[in-house]
């Protein structure tokens, strides 16, 4: 096992809850951050590996993949006198009984100054377990489990918004630093995590023969 010595809080996990509720979907994503109440959280990646030996005494190891799950908890909080929207969420999944809850999750990595290192976005199935509790509060226990399509992004921290990788750019402080995306018609943003930007790299699409077309939004005052 290797550790990275950083705090927890710099690895996120967040939830879109408006799937979630079919009849009350707004069709927006409205991503909720998990973790508040918990000491621990893990995705248990659940590895598919065989080994044999054939008749040379050698091993043939076969890795079949990844059926990632997480188990969890939340404790039931009120925000203005109604239950705030996650638990408010698998609340309705437990009581109508819904199976194939489905939504995404984003996992989100940020350094110490809060800018995002990367995202990957999910595809998941949300199950409850239990839903009762002690004399502490309500709790819902609950199963995340991964449904595919796992894809590589940036997060947009203040608006809670992923970003596909096809437009995907790196980006230290003000400085738009190298594109990585897959698009060959990029727009360059105006913006990140509330940071206005105004400087683009001189390097930023070297050795993108690909590229038709770029667009460079108003406001960009130094190319260098």
């Amino acid at each position: 096992m290797v550790f990275i010595k950083a705090e927890r809080k710099y690895l996120a996990h967040y939830i879109d809850v408006d799937p979630l509720e079919p009849d009350n979907s707004s069709g927006e994503t409205d991503y909720i951050r998990i973790g508040k109440d918990l000491e621990e959280y893990t995705d248990d990646l659940q590895h598919d590996v065989s080994s044999e030996k054939n008749i040379l005494g050698e091993n043939n190891t076969v890795h079949k993949g990844f059926t990632p799950k997480s188990d969890t908890e939340l404790l039931v909080r009120y925000s203005n006198g109604i239950p705030e929207k996650l638990a408010e969420k698998l609340m309705y999944i437990a009581n109508t009984r819904k199976k194939d809850a489905a939504t995404t999750k984003v996992d989100v990595l940020v350094n110490s100054s809060g800018q995002v290192i990367w995202a990957y976005r999910e595809n998941v199935i949300i199950v409850p377990n239990t839903f009762g509790g002690k004399n502490f509060g309500i709790v819902v226990s609950y199963s995340i489990f991964a449904d595919g399509s796992r894809e590589l992004g940036s997060w947009d921290v203040t608006n809670k918004k992923f970003v596909p990788d096809n437009n995907r750019f790196i980006i230290i402080d003000d400085l738009i630093y190298a594109y990585l995306g897959k698009s060959n018609a990029p727009d360059i943003p105006i913006e990140h995590n509330g940071t206005g930007l105004k400087i683009i790299g001189s390097e930023v699409f070297m050795d993108r023969t690909d590229i038709v077309s770029i667009t460079i939004p108003d406001g960009m005052e130094v190319i260098r």
